[in-house]
């Protein structure tokens, strides 16, 4: 009786402490840095697909920020998208949200939204598109040659050239923009990952027993 009480226990903490880390809510991020290198995609729709901290599942969001650079203002220039990765060879394809127009700012800036009820894949691409960009207006994403500090991203990015979506690197630098996801995951989420470290527990409390 006593290993089993305290496998419930042990199960229960495991519960609240999947519910306390998913809760805060920071499911990527990458940081500012003053040296980061802008990538720019002329007036093409690019932008990196991620995967947002924690188990499979969907996601409410909450929140979304991305970093820009424009040396050109142009009101209701920006858009700001996102893909489920469902495409050819996991290209982006089905469009989960478009933004409204947003003014482009000399200098560029911050990027952010709310959101209060939008869900979305733990694996999913966001995207910028800057109308006007090229020639002599320069406007594109900052890559400070980092890891995400939570999360994962590859190597890489995505832009759609003539209706086709590729991928792009940078080469000794790494394709991870400066951006932040907020989201916390389904409710049903919690119970598995609590059911997880139940399940892990329990096995580790039996094979003590058993010595």
């Amino acid at each position: 009786m006593k290993l089993t009480s305290n496998i419930a226990v042990l199960g229960a903490l495991s519960v609240m402490a999947c519910g306390s880390v998913y809760a805060a809510g920071n499911a990527y991020d990458v940081v500012h840095t003053d040296d980061a290198l802008v990538v720019s995609a002329g007036a093409a729709e690019f932008g990196d697909q991620v995967t947002l901290f924690g188990p499979e599942g969907t996601r409410k969001l909450t929140g979304f920020s991305v970093e820009y650079f424009s040396n050109y203002d142009l009101p209701g220039g920006l858009t700001v998208r996102f893909y489920d990765n469902d495409g050819t060879s996991s290209s982006p394809k089905t469009l989960q949200y478009q933004s409204s127009p947003i003014d482009i700012k000399l200098g560029g800036g911050i990027v952010s939204i709310t959101f209060n009820q939008p869900k979305i894949a733990t694996t999913f691409t966001y995207s910028l598109q800057f109308l006007g960009a090229g020639g002599a207006n320069l406007a594109g994403l900052l890559a400070p040659n980092a890891e995400p500090g939570a999360g994962s991203s590859l190597n890489d990015y995505w832009s759609k050239e003539s209706g086709t979506w590729q991928l792009n690197n940078l080469g000794p630098i790494k394709a991870n923009f400066t951006a932040s996801v907020n989201a916390v995951p389904e409710p049903g989420t919690y119970a598995l990952a609590g059911v997880a470290g139940f399940g892990w527990l329990a096995f580790a409390g039996y094979r003590r027993f058993r010595k």
